[in-house]
C-alpha cells in the first residue's frame, strides 16, 4: 500500500517512525504528522516492534534510525522489506559519513537522511 486515498482524492503517505529515543520519536511523529498528505500510523522503539507494525499496517514509508539497540537499523532493512516489499525504508542517522550512506543503500534502504537536515527528511518521506 504505497499510499491511501484521502476523501479529497489525493494520496496519503503513511509513515512508521522507528527510533530508540522516545523524545526523538515523539518529535518526528509531530513533525511528519503536521505535513499535508502524511499520516503517521505508528512509532516503535525497537526493531521487533517495528517489524510487527510493518507486518500489520504496511506503511508506505518506514523511517528507521540506523543506531538501534540489539539489531541495528542496517541489518533490519532486509527484514522490513521482506515483510512489506513495496514499502520504502528511509534510514535516519546522526552519521554524515558517505560510508554509512553506502552501507544503508547496499542493505536495501530506499534513502538516507542525516538527522540535522529536516528539509531532507521531509523530502525523503514525502517523495
Amino acid at each position: 500500500m504505497p499510499s491511501t486515498p484521502t476523501p479529497t482524492g489525493t494520496r496519503e503517505t503513511t509513515v512508521l517512525v522507528v527510533d530508540d529515543h522516545p523524545a526523538v520519536r515523539s518529535a518526528l511523529c509531530r513533525l511528519l504528522g503536521a505535513q499535508p498528505g502524511v499520516a503517521v500510523v505508528g512509532s516503535a522503539g525497537t526493531i521487533g516492534e517495528a517489524a510487527s507494525i510493518v507486518d500489520s499496517l504496511h506503511p508506505s514509508v518506514t523511517l528507521l534510525d540506523i543506531s538501534m539497540p540489539g539489531e541495528d537499523g542496517l541489518h533490519a532493512v532486509a527484514t522490513l522489506k521482506h515483510l512489506h516489499p513495496t514499502g520504502r525504508v528511509v534510514m535516519y542517522s546522526l552519521h554524515d559519513e558517505p560510508a554509512y550512506q553506502r552501507a544503508a543503500l547496499s542493505e536495501g534502504a530506499d534513502g538516507y537522511v542525516v538527522k540535522d537536515d529536516p528539509n531532507g527528511l521531509l523530502d525523503a518521506v514525502c517523495a
